[in-house]
């Protein structure tokens, strides 16, 4: 009696990842990442801001979240819910004013959420950075928006 040909296991579906995906981005990279995001907040900060600025500064804000490990989570929800108020809530009154300002004590707390993800671009694989934007954007082609109050599960799912 013949016997049943074993059944193989599924190959990969993704294919292996790159010495550029495991290491953090390189030192220019994060610099010119880390410029436009500053520069954006810098343009909303003197009211010269508009809906692509202030989109970019909230997909910041939903990465930098999203990359925390879940203890830190837990630790920064709470600034994190008030930079993602004090954002919509320029884009609430722009959208009465046309005026894309952040307030100067909003500002201080947007800036504290640039400098966490400074650190996480140079110091986090870049395979981690993209699929946290990949999240993200599942999220946003939905037509919702991330979720900071759950420290155990990524926001962006």
């Amino acid at each position: 009696m013949a016997s049943k040909p074993k059944k193989r296991k599924a190959g990969r579906t993704t294919p292996p990842r790159t010495r550029e995906m495991l290491l953090p981005m390189t030192a220019d990279v994060v610099s010119k990442v880390s410029l436009h995001n500053h520069l954006a907040l810098v343009a909303l900060r003197q009211g010269q801001g508009n809906a692509d600025l202030i989109a970019e500064l909230l997909k910041t804000v939903y990465v930098a979240y999203d990359l925390l490990a879940p203890d830190q989570r837990l630790a920064h929800t709470e600034q994190f819910t008030r930079v993602e108020s004090a954002v919509k809530a320029v884009i609430v009154r722009a959208a009465a004013t046309d005026e894309w300002r952040l307030a100067e004590a909003e500002c201080e707390n947007v800036e504290q959420i640039l400098g966490l993800h400074d650190q996480q671009l140079g110091a986090l694989p870049k395979h981690l950075i993209d699929a946290a934007k990949q999240r993200l954007m599942r999220v946003l082609a939905k037509g919702s928006f991330p979720v900071f109050s759950s420290p155990g599960a990524h926001p962006c799912t």
